[in-house]
């Protein structure tokens, strides 16, 4: 052989392993980047850590296993100290409106394990439709007067919060509702009296002299302003009211270890410039957060903003609670998220909205309305069907839609959710371990990988089986019908080196492409594990 082939061969040779050297190195890398598990089922010290425990504003005096009532880890909820995955409704007006036995409303959340529920401080829709309790006294003439507190509702509310505080139900408090810059809300448009929602902080409404519109007709952004000039009758400013509201919120509530405070319902409405009036939201959670021992939430941002809005959040240490309004699919859900889900605050959408346009709620599209719960679960939060008509708990509609959120939350407690996390420690999305399954692209997955995932699909059906890429082991899995919780099918698996695992799926007749489709995988233990590892050393040692 010449020296010149005999060069050419080395070459090539050299070349080749190389280049699969480069290709191996390549998808180990690939691999531990995704998974978060290496090449062995041992976890690493980085990426196969769960998030649940990333907690960077220091809020864990509600970690302890001694702590009564709601509290959080990280991202998720606990309730007496251990995780709970909180599934509710936006029930705005349940305490506030006298004609409702809100006793037997909650007995109805028992029955369909529903263990929270959102009400507002001021229900202003209700002062002309069904004479809502309101916490200011109105006065014989209609007004309102902002300096002195209507004991009647705060009396019913505390009741009501020991009703749910008995039946362990966590009640989300929203101290601000304000549209300012919706005519209809603030209406100085020489609409007829009976039209009007009569909005007390208008001055047209109350005996205080206070607050004015502006050149538009609106209080837009003057609401949001903590120096507004403008002073009452007996001397008192925007802020002292506003602050007299969040500090009698305190008083009356705070001692219930049931109960989170939401500074502002939907803060950003009607083009207010979030950037610039952001500091008063964290003004109310700064004062709530060092005057009361409830956790603290606010309205971090909107789909139509973009994922980053809620920076303005994000590391706040008055904050723990990021809540949103988001509308679409799951994976537009998870976009939207996709940049809180590393700061270590619980997300929530605590009011679910119509699909398009706020026209369908769950009443009438329950299986839109299924898929966007199951859409902010696998994002890693927490999701409340929004009940625009409290008299109608305990009816059919309701019910079903409660059992819906049943089934989410069963489903939810066959896994260690607070171990879950949709990214790892970079960021990249757990979903791309999924290869393949019975609805093509529709997938969302969380993971503690080498440990438990929870997979849910939705869209077209298809008989695929589902191609997930595990660490060595042998695994169980359950598919459930996320309509009712129900086991479709089950099985298990076995990898003697880390890759691709199928999963056998079930038939399509057995679950609703509109709602969806859950699978959970787990890592054997005990004696099944001890039989694979001995299995594993047998073929090994061929």
């Amino acid at each position: 052989m010449g020296d010149i082939e005999m060069k050419k061969k080395l070459i090539f040779g050299h070349g080749f392993v190389l280049t699969l050297f480069i290709a191996v190195c390549t998808s180990f890398m690939d691999l531990k980047e995704i998974n978060g598990c290496g090449l062995s089922d041992k976890k690493s010290n980085d990426e196969s850590l769960p998030l649940d425990s990333i907690q960077p504003d220091g809020r864990d005096k509600f970690n302890s296993n001694t702590a009564k009532g709601i509290g959080r880890q990280g991202r998720w909820f606990t309730y007496d100290g251990q995780p709970t995955y909180l599934v509710g409704f936006d029930s705005q007006e349940l305490a506030c409106d006298p004609t409702i036995d809100y006793v037997a409303a909650l007995d109805q959340f028992v029955k369909y394990r529903i263990n929270k529920v959102r009400i507002w401080t001021y229900c202003w829709f209700g002062t002309t439709s069904f004479k809502a309790l309101t916490p200011w006294v109105r006065e014989q003439t209609g007004l309102f007067n902002l300096d002195q507190w209507n004991p009647e509702f705060w009396e019913r509310t505390k009741d009501f919060l020991i009703s749910a505080r008995d039946r362990k139900i966590t009640v989300e408090i929203t101290v601000f509702a304000p549209y300012p810059g919706w005519a209809a809300w603030w209406r100085d448009d020489g609409v007829p009296d009976t039209d009007l929602f009569k909005i007390a902080w208008n001055k047209k409404n109350n005996v205080n002299g206070v607050f004015s519109s502006n050149a538009r007709g609106l209080f837009q952004s003057e609401f949001f302003n903590l120096n507004h000039p403008e002073v009452s009758h007996s001397g008192r400013r925007l802020r002292d009211y506003q602050q007299d509201l969040v500090d009698k919120v305190i008083s009356e509530f705070g001692a219930f270890e049931n109960v989170y405070i939401e500074v502002c319902n939907e803060f950003g409405t009607y083009d207010l410039d979030v950037d610039t009036w952001h500091p008063w939201q964290l003004e109310w959670a700064r004062r709530i957060n060092e005057t009361a021992s409830n956790m603290v939430a606010v309205h971090a941002g909107w789909d139509k903003e973009g994922p980053f809005r809620p920076k303005h959040y994000w590391d706040s240490k008055f904050v723990d609670i990021m809540n949103f309004r988001l509308r679409g699919s799951p994976q537009e859900v998870s976009d939207a998220l996709h940049y809180s889900q590393l700061k270590g605050k619980i997300l929530s959408v605590n009011e679910t909205p119509g699909f398009p346009e706020n026209k369908e709620d769950f009443h009438n599209d329950l299986d839109r309305h299924t898929r966007f719960a199951w859409a902010i679960f696998m994002a890693g939060g927490h999701v409340g069907f929004y009940e625009d008509n409290s008299s109608r708990i305990g009816s059919q509609g309701w019910v079903n839609g409660a059992q819906r959120l049943k089934a989410l939350r069963e489903i939810a407690e066959k896994v260690s959710f607070w171990k879950l996390s949709p990214v790892n420690k970079k960021g990249v999305e757990y979903d791309r371990l999924i290869k393949k399954g019975p609805t093509g692209a529709g997938h969302q997955l969380l993971a503690n990988p080498g440990s438990e995932y929870v997979a849910y699909f939705w869209g077209s059906q298809s008989a695929n089986a589902v191609r997930i890429r595990l660490p060595a082991g042998a695994y169980s899995y359950k598919w459930y019908d996320v309509r009712d919780a129900s086991l479709i099918k089950d099985g298990k698996v076995v990898r003697s080196t880390p890759g691709v695992v199928k999963i056998a799926s079930p038939a399509i007749t057995a679950w609703n492409p509109d709602s969806g489709l859950a699978l959970i995988v787990k890592a054997s233990k005990g004696k099944e594990t001890a039989i694979w590892k001995q299995s594993h050393a047998q073929i090994a040692s061929q």
